[in-house]
């Protein structure tokens, strides 16, 4: 019993120290280095894949890649008897 608990503790500092545990690995992320665009807002996401502030409201919608805003407004959303779901502009219908 003595000889689990000995294993876990010496595996945990092994983690910790390779950066896979605790305040170590959170100190190595980047802040703000790609974003992400989901239900026409785009957010900032860290170098941990941690989503963080949101970055600007998109105003036709995201983008196809969902990384930033739609750049063109022409599109005409296709929401007639829908309810959810992309809009075909980027953006999502709403739940009507």
């Amino acid at each position: 019993m003595k000889m689990r608990g000995m294993t876990a503790v010496l595996m945990a500092a092994g983690l910790a120290a390779w950066g896979c545990g605790g305040d170590k690995a959170e100190e190595n992320c980047v802040p703000h280095e790609r974003t992400t665009c989901e239900d026409g807002v785009t957010y900032w996401v860290d170098s941990c894949d941690r989503r963080e502030e949101q970055k600007e409201t998109c105003g036709c919608g995201c983008d196809d890649a969902g990384v930033a805003c739609k750049a063109d407004c022409n599109c005409v959303p296709e929401c007639l008897g829908k309810c959810c779901g992309p809009n075909g502009c980027g953006g999502v219908c709403p739940d009507t």
